[in-house]
């Protein structure tokens, strides 16, 4: 049998928390090679309507997926009938194709104590498989150590628009089908998150620099950007779209790992290239230090972000190589509201 799910112990949060976050081995199912263009392509069902599971008693869980940045990821965003947190995990993963390990690759955050990262891999027809490392507090999750937790899952659709999660290895050890199944159907319509979704975490410990930036757009001439809470979770997605056409142009990601509380950092930008990497701050100024990759390159970057007015955002990018730093952007943006 596995070992219990971390959380609280309601039975919707333990159900959720498998369901949206665990990842995948199917019996001796075979990957499906892709060529790199049809890698997320193949996924392109999921981001349709609203997927549902019944959690009994009238209750569901609602799983809702769109497009990021020049469709080179996706995200998903998890909440429940109940409108809470403790009920859903309010549970937040991405999905991106990175350019130079040809790999789908899963980042999934879970309130503010719990993370996973891992893989996608593509079986025969429509079904995935995901291998997934969960990381915890520790300080949160005494319960469970150590502090890190490998789980394997598979969706099982028979149809475009409905998909079973079965959890089927639990750090090395099997996983009777029938112990931990979950059932998805497509629903044409989407309901609208509760107001929850949209709150301040109770506590800010790791991103409070972030806090002036939030609650309005930063704008130039040709871009408008915005910060915003990802629900649930301590943590902040900066969007920055093209002011004309609204088109996506970069989508960058701010959370703390619960082992280090270090911030890492995630952008996925329009024309395909992935940055990964770390930020911390410089007195009131952002820096984030990745290396952002792309088909042919790899580049590590540095990136500042300060107000020199309660006003003005200026974004300064560079490009690192040994000592030398070689300007890439220098823009300030100017606070307009939402």
């Amino acid at each position: 049998m596995p070992r219990s799910t971390p959380g609280h112990a309601h039975p919707c949060a333990i159900a959720t928390l498998l369901c949206a976050l665990t990842a995948a081995c199917h019996t001796r199912a075979e990957p499906v090679a892709r060529p790199a263009d049809q890698r997320l392509a193949a996924l392109a069902h999921l981001a349709v309507g609203e997927w549902r599971m019944d959690l009994g008693d009238g209750r569901q869980q609602r799983d809702v997926w769109t497009w990021g940045p020049g469709r080179h990821a996706l995200t998903s965003l998890t909440s429940n009938s109940e409108g809470t947190d403790s009920a859903t995990f309010g549970s937040f993963r991405i999905i991106y194709d990175h350019p130079q390990r040809r790999e789908l690759t899963v980042l999934a955050l879970s309130g503010t104590a719990l993370i996973q990262v891992g893989t996608l891999t593509p079986l025969a027809g429509l079904d995935l498989r995901f291998d997934m490392t969960l990381s915890y507090d520790p300080s949160q999750y005494t319960w469970a150590p150590p502090p890190t937790r490998r789980i394997s899952s598979v969706w099982t659709f028979d149809s475009p628009t409905s998909y079973v999660n079965r959890w089927i290895e639990d750090d090395g050890q099997p996983v009777a089908p029938e112990v931990a199944s979950w059932a998805y159907k497509r629903h044409g319509e989407v309901t609208r998150l509760p107001a929850s979704a949209s709150e301040t975490p109770a506590s800010v410990e790791h991103l409070r620099a972030w806090l002036p930036l939030l609650g309005r757009a930063w704008t130039t001439d040709a871009t408008r950007t915005t910060f915003a809470w990802i629900p649930y979770s301590e943590a902040v997605v900066m969007r920055s779209i093209d002011s004309r056409t609204l088109a996506p142009i970069v989508e960058t990601f701010f959370y703390a790992h619960p082992h280090t509380k270090r911030i890492h950092t995630l952008a996925i930008h329009a024309g395909g290239a992935v940055e990964e990497g770390t930020a911390s701050t410089d007195g009131a100024t952002i820096v984030i230090h990745a290396q952002r990759a792309a088909d042919a390159t790899t580049t590590q970057t540095e990136q500042r972000l300060e107000q020199p007015s309660a006003e003005a955002l200026r974004i300064q990018t560079w490009a690192i190589t040994g000592s030398e730093r070689t300007p890439l952007a220098d823009t300030t943006h100017h606070s307009a509201p939402l």
